[in-house]
């Protein structure tokens, strides 16, 4: 399962690096192993990047500095971002990652597609991608923007909330819901938001400001808020929504799946680079295989090897303070070095290089402390 978000301009206002950095940011939760950005202009241009990372990483990347420098203009339209938790496909192919992108219409997709393979058959439409999204991507690359799209896109068995875009298509939007969650909401100066998560748009569109020398965010905010009911498809065109109509691709009562993004991060990506490894194919020409290193117990310290000295009460004291104990399991008398003597028992062991038995002396008798 996976995080969508994205905002359209109506008005004066401009899109701006810090919402898209903040929806991104505040999906995390929702997808780690990969996450992307789709830009559009008002002459349609779409333009794309993705990478095999989580958010967090990413939005302090140099790659994504240099694309929003160059990308991000007060003429960008619409922007669309997608954080992934992976599935099907593996995330070290750019292809697999979202925006689906093959050159023309730019998707993102949260939820689960079931019958992908048999519509690439019966629409004859090409594969791109190994994901079930990218049915998503193919019916938008043929039939883009249009009612004609959406009656093809209601052929899809699963759970749907995605957004499109396409060159042939400025400034519109096609928004679907049936099952997976989606908000819409609105600025009075002409900002059209939508996201998974209604908190998302909250904490995106709270602007930033700087004063006596200390950062502040807004708290109150100029928004409205509109539910995008379930088994719906709309399409937001130059000036506002041009068309609605039902879209059931789910059936039955939507549970959003409990969210485990964190548990096994290591070793799933380590097992994805094993993958693409033996394919000789990865995303980005920098990529290592990082080894998956398991967690060991750490070894109990071993202490010097001495027979015990009982110091009598009469004697003055020693300034050398040491600890002296018997091994639980041997029975061989052993000293504490002062380095050691701040340790606990159970992290030290009876040294076999001294003829111990190299067991913890976790419960050993201490015969005497000086």
């Amino acid at each position: 399962m996976c995080g969508i978000a994205g905002v359209r301009q109506y008005g004066e206002r401009p899109i701006d690096e810090l919402m898209i950095r903040d929806l991104l940011v505040s999906l995390e939760h929702r997808g780690i192993d990969a996450c992307g950005i789709a830009l559009q202009n008002s002459l349609g241009e779409v333009s794309i990047i993705k990478k095999d990372d989580s958010p967090w990483r990413f939005v302090v990347s140099d790659d994504y500095k240099d694309f929003i420098e160059e990308y991000l203009t007060d003429d960008t339209k619409i922007a669309l971002v997608h954080t992934r938790a992976a599935t099907k496909g593996n995330p070290r192919l750019a292809k697999n990652n979202h925006p689906m992108f093959s050159g023309k219409g730019a998707i993102i997709h949260n939820g689960v597609i079931h019958n992908d393979s048999e519509l690439f058959r019966t629409l004859d439409l090409k594969r791109e991608a190994d994901t079930d999204s990218d049915i998503i991507r193919a019916i938008v690359d043929k039939f883009g923007i249009t009612p004609e799209a959406i009656n093809r896109l209601k052929q899809l068995r699963g759970s749907c909330a995605s957004a499109s875009i396409h060159p042939d298509y400025p400034g519109k939007i096609l928004l679907t819901r049936s099952g997976s969650p989606l908000s819409v909401g609105s600025t009075s100066d002409g900002l059209f938001m939508f996201a998974s998560e209604k908190n998302v748009i909250h904490r995106a569109m709270r602007p930033w400001h700087e004063r006596f020398g200390v950062w502040f965010q807004e708290q109150s905010l100029g928004m409205a808020f509109s539910p995008m009911h379930d088994n719906a498809a709309w399409i937001m065109g130059e000036k506002k929504r041009d068309f609605f109509t039902d879209f059931p691709t789910y059936y039955g009562t939507y549970k959003e799946p409990v969210r485990k993004i964190y548990q096994g991060y290591k070793q799933r990506q380590a097992d994805w680079t094993r993958e693409q490894a033996s394919q000789g194919t990865f995303t980005h020409k920098d990529f290592k295989e990082e080894p998956v290193v398991e967690e060991k117990k750490p070894e109990p310290i071993r202490i010097a090897n001495a027979p015990v000295r009982i110091i009598p009460v009469a004697d003055e004291p020693v300034k050398d303070h040491r600890t002296f104990v018997t091994c639980p399991k041997c029975q061989k008398p052993l000293v504490v070095p002062v380095h050691q003597s701040m340790l606990k028992l159970k992290d030290l062991a009876c040294p076999k290089e001294g003829g111990g038995c190299g067991s913890s002396l976790e419960g050993a008798k201490v015969e005497q402390v000086l």
